[in-house]
């Protein structure tokens, strides 16, 4: 290497012997290791509403929706509905048949079923395959009611 001017030549050099040498000595020296991470936290302290969420739909194309109702262990989807009565200001019509057969919805705020057309139920968009004061629900859960013709499955 030439260099015209002497000092700039001697800077270089130096710089280069530096790094070489910085090279040589980093196989001799342990890593640096850093602290773990902490871990995530436990399941259990993170905290999630326990609530459900009503939905009416009457078939007009308004759906009343009404959040954050509280849950409770073995709450039903009628124990969810009576609390959206109350929380939302509708009136409940119902017949309880008892046993397995439980509550029968028969109006909602006013809407009564007819002669083909009654109030079924979906949970998470699952159509309701048991009576709604027997079907169960978690939390986190939304709740459809419809006011429709015939048996809807889906």
């Amino acid at each position: 290497m030439k260099c015209s001017v002497s000092n700039v030549c001697v800077k270089t050099l130096f710089a280069v012997g530096l790094l070489l040498l910085g090279f040589a000595l980093a196989q001799f020296v342990p890593p640096l290791t850093r602290a773990p991470a902490p871990p995530p936290p436990a399941a259990e302290s993170v905290s999630v509403a326990k609530t459900v969420s009503v939905m009416i739909d009457e078939g007009n194309g308004i759906v009343k929706v009404v959040r954050d109702l509280p849950w409770q262990d073995n709450a039903t989807v009628y124990d969810a509905l009576k609390l959206a009565s109350e929380k939302g200001g509708f009136a409940l019509g119902v017949k309880d048949y008892g046993g397995t057969l439980g509550v029968f919805v028969e109006s909602i705020d006013g809407k009564k079923g007819g002669k083909d057309s009654w109030w079924q139920y979906w949970v998470n968009n699952a159509y309701g395959d048991k009576g709604a004061s027997t079907a169960t629900i978690h939390a986190g859960d939304v709740i459809e009611w419809k006011l429709t013709k015939g048996q809807l499955a889906s």
